[in-house]
């Protein structure tokens, strides 16, 4: 399966490279000259957001302190959703192929072309901060590996913060009630879940949210706070249910080729610089995150705490799904499951 996986990633590569070169893109391009009068590389960087989002004003503060500290020779711009002509899916492909020269990857998005890197796109696997590092600490030597498939290595891993239930309707008391529930999903994977608490999922195109949920053709959606608010969702929303079913972690890769063409002291400086914006990243990022949901409640959405039962229950659910993930990817998964596993205390 892995195999295909990685034929038609190929492909589809080498099509987006050619679409690229056809519209003057390259594996990094020099533009003006930096403040030694060396030449300044510029980089293009993937993300799904917008340009007001915190992940993109994060990222941008941590491309302005690398274009500082290389002396402005790396400028990394940060392209925000539709700048480009890539979807989220694609992202990979597009790093893979040289066609811009990094990403950042939900592993939602690119689930299924991964072994043991695809693993947290299953809910209750990494549902906080402490879950999400010590479940990365496990993955980075897999996903070392995974991403030599395509040319590319994972500069960090951050992540979208709590996946919630956000609805219309009736207000929910416990994860019961929200059966027959026509919910709005991210990834295979969510959608599986969901849909084995009793739910009904559907994929919808993020810009088409609110007009679905005004017209009836779902009742929920599992996101983000952020999410919520910046898209202005709380309009069409009644409450939301916090279960905390998934932070979404994301990987932010970087081609091989591009990154091997930097001096070496602009190398260092990108990894240094990345080694600390990722560590600082979390903390920032769930403080956004709890900015969000008091926004979002200031604006009318009542906000329902899922107990610790029923939390745990919704694990119970989640558990076998991960099980049947590493079965159907391969050794590699069934042997990194195993080990998160024995790390989270899951049996």
């Amino acid at each position: 399966m892995n195999n295909m996986r990685k034929f038609f990633a190929s492909v589809i590569a080498i099509a987006l490279s050619i679409s690229l070169v056809s519209c003057g893109g390259n594996t990094s391009s020099s533009s003006g000259a930096s403040s030694d009068g060396t030449e300044t590389i510029t980089w293009d960087f993937l993300d799904l957001d917008t340009a007001s989002h915190p992940m993109v004003v994060m990222l941008n503060e941590w491309s302005d302190q690398i274009y500082e500290e290389s002396g402005g020779r790396l400028k990394i711009n940060i392209r925000v959703g539709g700048e480009l002509p890539f979807t989220t899916n694609e992202y990979l492909d597009a790093v893979s192929a040289g066609s811009v020269q990094m990403a950042g990857c939900m592993v939602t998005a690119i689930s299924s072309y991964l072994e043991a890197g695809g693993l947290p796109a299953c809910p209750y696997m990494t549902t906080d901060i402490e879950t999400f590092n010590t479940v990365m600490e496990v993955l980075d030597p897999y996903l070392e590996t995974e991403m030599e498939n395509y040319n590319v290595f994972n500069a960090m891993t951050l992540f979208y913060p709590t996946q919630d239930v956000y609805g219309t309707g009736s207000v929910p008391s416990s994860y019961t009630d929200l059966a027959g529930l026509k919910i709005r999903t991210s990834g295979a994977e969510q959608g599986v879940f969901w849909q084995n608490v009793g739910l009904i999922p559907t994929s919808i195109d993020a810009a088409e949210v609110s007009s679905a949920l005004s017209m009836n053709v779902i009742d929920s959606v599992t996101t983000a706070t952020m999410a919520v608010e910046m898209n202005k969702w709380y309009e069409s929303l009644d409450w939301v249910y916090m279960c905390n079913s998934m932070v979404i972690p994301t990987y932010v890769v970087v081609n091989n080729d591009a990154f091997n063409a930097l001096p070496e002291d602009v190398q260092e400086v990108f990894l240094s610089v990345t080694a600390d914006f990722a560590a600082s990243f979390p903390e920032r990022m769930q403080e956004a995150s709890d900015a969000s949901l008091a926004a979002i409640e200031e604006a009318g959405v009542q906000v329902v705490w899922a107990t610790d039962d029923d939390k745990n229950t919704l694990k119970e659910i989640a558990v076998p799904l991960w099980d049947e993930y590493a079965a159907s990817t391969g050794e590699e998964a069934t042997q990194a499951l195993s080990e998160i596993k024995e790390a989270l205390g899951v049996a």
